[in-house]
């Protein structure tokens, strides 16, 4: 998965917590393909993706970008649900 990938995705799990909206059709199928590849469960919650997701950005050393990302969104209560 590259950048540009994660990014839009990280842009999706957001939308999809706050308003319950994907971005496109094709991100649940993309959503399964991603929960397999990290390891976690079928049924995993979005916050649990959304935690994999910033684990991807802080093993990167690119967290700051996913912080800004979320503030972008004005979905700070996010950062406080992955602490």
């Amino acid at each position: 998965m590259n950048k540009l990938q994660l990014s839009m995705f990280l842009t999706n799990q957001i939308l999809v917590i706050k308003t319950g909206m994907e971005l496109t059709r094709t991100v649940v199928h993309f959503r399964q393909q991603f929960k397999q590849m990290v390891g976690l469960p079928k049924r995993a919650s979005h916050l649990q993706v959304l935690a994999a997701i910033r684990d991807i950005y802080v093993v990167n050393g690119i967290e700051e970008e996913f912080i800004e990302k979320i503030k972008k969104h004005k979905a700070e209560q996010l950062l406080e649900a992955l602490a």
